[in-house]
């Protein structure tokens, strides 16, 4: 469909990550020529939004849950056949850029792109007589497998997901600089708030992806140290929990471990990091007395693991073969060095209802009253449901 001038060109942006949505939404809001019409947070929203709105362009993540941008793309295509789709993805063009083409993408675009860039682009795929420059979606030259290089294989797709998986956070906290940095004084006082909490966000994002390899860097040396102290481990696990989104927490008020806090909170961290991004609702944190040692334990109703790859579940850098999904492949594999470390140990499970059930544990404090407390907040019990 080619969008006359006398009218605003309707945008659909889908992103799994909502800052990165808030500022897209918010950079081509601010154009007179441009009306974002929804968003989306997966695939499968993406068809019905597509379907619903009948955009003349969608921003199109490519890793994203439930449905991925490649399996989404056709079905938006026969949903919407007059909408012209840009992949937005952290992945390298010469990687994606020929499936996504042989899909039907109009153009190819990589997150960490000024949001100039991105407006440049949405208005030459709607009004094809514009000048301005775009990235086109062009076939990569192919490169032949070698057996003889599996290893190398393996550590340059690590190093593509977890530079894939750096650029979410960056690409946001890019965004938001530069929006401050130019409009500012054209900003409402809550999107300037918005904004910088969107910043908080993401440099937190990216301060936890790079204390996690650093840990591994560390742990693979054999030189990964923790510190044991005893904390209160309720407070720590709906702390956690608050960051993400529906997620329920089960744990006995008076519960304490011997754990090193910081490796304590890479752990959770990961775990439920790994439930929002491959499993589903509803996800449960959970920590149970076993002895001498504490269980806590992530669950979600997802897909589950498949058979063939639970063996190598918790090995440096291991994904699903498929998986479009981005990820660092090394969360897995901190949980159980840093538990290891702890004395105790990880695993996985099967949910019996269907999905996953991701544990650790770590060795139990005897002497709560020796714990740090917080104040105690009205209505404090045994669960909290959060998000």
């Amino acid at each position: 469909m080619t969008v006359t001038t006398d009218r605003a060109i309707r945008v659909l942006v889908v992103d799994d990550t909502a800052d990165l949505r808030f500022l897209l939404r918010m950079a081509l809001g601010s154009e007179s020529d441009i009306d974002v019409v929804g968003e989306a947070g997966d695939g499968r929203e993406a068809v019905e939004a597509a379907r619903r709105h009948r955009p003349d362009v969608m921003l199109l993540d490519l890793a994203m849950p439930v449905m991925d941008g490649l399996e989404a793309l056709p079905l938006v295509r026969a949903a919407s056949p007059g909408t012209q789709v840009v992949i937005l993805s952290g992945f390298e063009a010469t990687s994606m850029a020929a499936s996504a083409s042989a899909a039907g993408a109009a153009a190819y675009v990589q997150k960490g792109a000024a949001p100039d860039v991105i407006i440049g682009c949405v208005r030459r795929v709607a009004r094809p007589d514009s000048p301005l420059p775009v990235q086109r979606a062009t076939p990569p030259p192919r490169v032949p497998d070698d057996d003889d290089e599996r290893e190398v294989t393996r550590l340059r797709a690590a190093i593509r997901s977890t530079a894939h998986e750096l650029r979410n956070p960056v690409a946001a906290l890019l965004g938001a600089a530069q929006t401050l940095s130019t409009k500012s004084d054209r900003l409402p006082v809550q999107t300037r708030t918005d904004l910088l909490a969107a910043i908080d966000r993401q440099a937190r994002v990216l301060d936890r992806l790079t204390a996690d390899l650093l840990a591994a860097s560390r742990a693979e040396l054999g030189v990964l140290e923790v510190e044991p102290e005893r904390v209160l481990l309720l407070p720590v696990l709906g702390a956690a929990a608050a960051t993400s989104s529906s997620v329920s927490v089960d744990c006995p008020p008076e519960l304490v471990v011997d754990v090193d806090p910081v490796r304590l909170d890479q752990m959770i961290g990961n775990l439920l990091t790994n439930a929002q991004k491959y499993g589903a609702a509803p996800i449960w944190l959970t920590a149970t007395a076993q002895g001498d040692l504490v269980a806590v334990e992530v669950s979600d109703r997802g897909p589950g693991v498949p058979a063939d790859f639970q063996p190598m579940l918790f090995q440096q850098y291991a994904r699903a073969r498929g998986t479009r999904r981005a990820g660092t492949g090394i969360g897995l594999y901190l949980v159980r060095t840093i538990a290891e470390q702890h004395g105790g140990s990880a695993w996985f499970r099967p949910h019996p209802k269907g999905g996953a059930v991701f544990g650790f544990s770590v060795p139990r404090g005897r002497d709560p009253e020796d714990a740090e407390r917080p104040a105690p907040r009205p209505g404090a019990g045994r669960s909290m449901t959060l998000g």
